[in-house]
């Protein structure tokens, strides 16, 4: 399972609830400020210093702080800390190991429309951890995730693909190999016109993946998903003999960040381009 790169899907569209976190700058106050709104109620300070005690940002480390002030930010239905916070159990960090806990905040969290949590469910359900197994309901839930989520989208086409824990079915696979470069398209674009002060907070906001981070991770999507698909086109038997060469022409496309070419025309102009460095 991979998890806790939810903050960038926050700035740039991918997360449908829980509304502005950046309405106030919760990440520039002081940690006794912080604090004090945090122990009269405030969910978003309870999370904010949750990170801190996580990481050790102005504050000695502490992953048992951490967890209890997740677990008071989540109790008032803030969803990233109830992820955080599964996550936590998951891992067993500063709380006692518990799948079943972990699955029950990413449950509560993904009721609440939260990607990530959705996609990591489906991760428990598949698995079998602290629910019980069902590939149908991660089926359910990857999908879902899908919706918002890039490693969703991979995942559904793979399982596809493979036909593992669903029926095979290529149409889909193509489908959702496709809607990987969309999204991965979409979510480049979004981010070299959204404001720089906008991806500046970000940058701030998240402790644990930088937007560098997040571009290299979702490239490398991008990148399987377009050696996915020309590989299911090879397997097809759609193309000639020559397909091998334009295979060949595909792996290093990925370079100049282009398609599979599908069909003859597009090949040669992708081949000339190649060529010409």
């Amino acid at each position: 399972m991979k998890g806790r790169i939810f903050t960038f899907l926050l700035l740039f569209g991918f997360f449908p609830a829980e509304g502005n976190f950046l309405e106030r700058e919760y990440h520039l106050v002081g940690t006794n400020q912080l604090q004090a709104w945090a122990e009269k109620g405030d969910k978003r300070a309870q999370h904010e210093l949750a990170h801190r005690y996580f990481k050790g940002i102005k504050v000695n480390h502490s992953f048992e702080t951490a967890a209890r002030w997740f677990q008071e930010a989540s109790e008032q239905g803030h969803v990233p800390a109830q992820y955080n916070l599964a996550w936590m159990y998951y891992e067993g960090e500063g709380v006692d190991q518990s799948f079943e806990t972990a699955a029950r905040w990413f449950q509560e969290a993904a009721e609440r429309g939260f990607a990530p949590a959705q996609y990591d469910l489906a991760w428990m359900y598949y698995d079998g951890r602290g629910v019980d197994q069902s590939f149908e309901t991660a089926v359910e839930w990857f999908t879902i995730s899908a919706n918002y989520y890039v490693p969703a989208q991979y995942r559904l086409a793979v399982m596809y693909k493979e036909g593992d824990g669903i029926d095979q079915d290529f149409k889909q696979a193509v489908y959702w190999f496709e809607k990987v470069e969309e999204s991965v398209e979409k979510v480049k674009k979004d981010i070299n016109r959204s404001n720089p002060i906008l991806a500046d907070r970000g940058r701030r906001y998240n402790h644990d993946m930088s937007l560098e981070d997040l571009l290299h991770t979702y490239s490398s999507y991008e990148k399987s998903a377009q050696y996915e698909l020309a590989s299911m086109n090879k397997n097809s038997g759609e193309l000639d003999q020559s397909f091998e060469e334009a295979y060949q022409w595909h792996r290093i496309g990925g370079a100049v960040g282009e398609k599979w070419p599908f069909n003859r025309e597009r090949y040669e102009w992708f081949k000339r381009l190649v060529e010409q460095g």
